[in-house]
């Protein structure tokens, strides 16, 4: 598996924060909104557990990277990814481009 699988928002939030690279981030790269069916994506991501732990973190980018990744657990629970497309995921995930993640839900 890709990610360890936590039902926990705030400790995947932890995970994501410890493991992927950061290095893009800047003040012209603003986080974006969820998708609006961001609940129905992810059953167990809890929205405001994200927000705080980007807020402790000073990571706007954060509860964007959390919720993909709790997505990409999701599936892979459910078996129906490639391994090469979950590596790929995972890739994007820690460039931060959102714009694959949006294009793959």
């Amino acid at each position: 598996m890709v990610f360890p699988y936590y039902l926990d928002t705030k400790e995947m939030a932890l995970y994501v924060w410890e493991t992927f690279n950061w290095c893009l981030r800047s003040a012209t790269r603003p986080s974006q909104p969820l998708p609006e069916d961001h609940y129905d994506l992810s059953p167990y991501f809890i929205l405001a557990d994200a927000q705080e732990a980007a807020r402790d973190f000073h990571i706007l980018e954060l509860v964007r990277a959390t919720f993909y990744s709790m997505v990409v657990n999701d599936v892979l629970e459910l078996g129906v990814l490639s391994r090469g497309l979950v590596a790929s995921l995972k890739s994007t995930l820690m460039g931060l481009r959102w714009f694959i993640f949006e294009g793959w839900l």
